[in-house]
């Protein structure tokens, strides 16, 4: 499903629940025909170099492989993310064989100034993580829509059963760091020099040395 907008966007902007304000610069791709498929994107042509906001409070840039290599492109996003002022800025790039240098040093740039960084494959994965994160979106106390809260429920136990699969961390220390992060996602844009820092304070060193095994060791993820 999907409509358009021309409103110039302000610091009113409104997003209705569980959709996503879609870049006008993405029409007629194949993004859009998978988008259409799973959820609602409200097309708009007065977004500027923001690709998504999923609420009013939360814009999102993609980098793809080419920005991410050239560089360019992608410190333009960064500033503009920065420029909202929001503190639900979202940065997701491609991580492949191709840009493993470059993620790395976007990882500390985001991490640096607080900014949220998701990797993906490609392009392909776009609409299927802008969809679940609507509908996290949709939880906070803002958003008057009810009857999204089953959905985002939901997805929080999926996301708690995701941390509680990680080697060495049970249901508890998996709730804190849903608490903390969010989502996995989140978790795994943390720098690895500076992983298990980051974690010891809330889970623990010995359990910080256990995720960082599982994304990070010899067989790990990453």
């Amino acid at each position: 499903m999907m409509s358009s907008c021309v409103t110039p966007i302000t610091k009113g902007l409104n997003v209705p629940a569980g959709c996503i304000l879609v870049n006008e610069k993405w029409r007629g791709s194949k993004f859009e025909k998978d988008l259409s498929a799973i959820g609602r994107g409200i097309y708009c042509d007065n977004l500027g170099i923001i690709d998504f906001y999923l609420s009013q409070l939360c814009p999102v840039v993609y980098i793809n492989e080419s920005e991410l290599i050239s560089g360019v492109s992608f410190e333009r996003k960064l500033k503009k993310i920065l420029e909202t002022g929001q503190h639900h800025g979202v940065v997701i790039a491609d991580r492949n064989n191709l840009t493993i240098k470059q993620f790395s040093e976007l990882q500390n740039h985001c991490f640096t100034s607080k900014i949220t960084l998701i990797p993906v494959g490609n392009v392909s994965e776009l609409p299927q993580l802008l969809v679940q994160m609507a509908y996290v979106e949709c939880k906070s106390p803002r958003n008057p829509f009810k009857q999204w809260k089953k959905s985002c429920d939901d997805l929080a136990a999926r996301q708690l059963k995701l941390f509680s699969l990680i080697p060495g961390v049970g249901e508890k220390k998996a709730q804190l760091l849903l608490d903390h992060f969010g989502h996995p996602q989140s978790l795994a844009s943390v720098p690895e020099e500076m992983f298990i820092a980051k974690l010891t304070p809330i889970i623990g060193k010995s359990s910080s040395q256990n995720v960082y095994n599982f994304f990070y060791g010899k067989n790990g993820l990453k």
